[in-house]
């Protein structure tokens, strides 16, 4: 996992630094507060989306991960 981390990091950069050169950050520390923010409101965001009475597929139906 880290060479490919590696190899993907020596031909297209590190995603992190990318992000923290667009938002104009001089500190990777800033980038990283603002990511674990918006991963926090993405989920807020997707909880809202999830209606009240969502049921889970009972054990064993296809798309739970179980096997029949």
């Amino acid at each position: 996992m880290a060479e490919q981390r590696g190899h993907y990091t020596k031909v297209f950069g590190d995603p992190l630094d990318w992000v923290r050169r667009r938002t104009g950050h001089s500190s990777i520390a800033s980038t990283l507060i603002y990511l674990h923010a918006m991963q926090e409101l993405e989920m807020r965001t997707r909880m809202t989306l999830v209606p009240d009475e969502w049921e889970d597929p009972p054990a064993g139906e296809p798309g739970t991960g179980e096997a029949a």
